[in-house]
């Protein structure tokens, strides 16, 4: 994950003529859907001086994502570049969200925007 200095490591099945099937291709449309908006907070940065926050904990050992717990709209990571920090939220909030870390964080927050908002 780029929040923890990592990289993405994709692998989709491929059937033996080298073409994918709709499930496949609907994971690949909603990644870059998701690029699309999100990008901004991902490509040429660095991590922040916190990874994330939440009170979601992975599962420790080799092969134990059977026993991992889904993310909440709590789960934040954090990328940043020149004077931005990105908060992303790990899943979609239903109410106001607070991002304790900023409490805790050095400066001040000049300006929040939305990546992907029109208004």
């Amino acid at each position: 994950m780029v929040s923890k200095n990592g990289c993405l490591l994709l692998s989709i099945p491929v059937r033996g003529d080298g073409s994918i099937d709709d499930k496949e291709e609907r994971v690949l449309d909603g990644l870059a859907a998701w690029f699309q908006v999100n990008g901004e907070a991902i490509y040429g940065t660095r991590p922040w001086r916190r990874f994330g926050e939440g009170p979601t904990k992975p599962p420790l050992g080799v092969m134990a994502e059977a026993e991992a717990k889904p993310f909440t709209s709590e789960d934040i990571r954090f990328t940043s570049r020149g004077g931005t920090l990105y908060a992303l939220l790990l899943d979609w909030p239903l109410s106001d969200i607070t991002i304790r870390s900023l409490g805790q964080a050095e400066g001040e927050v000049h300006r929040l925007t939305l990546l992907g908002d029109l208004s």
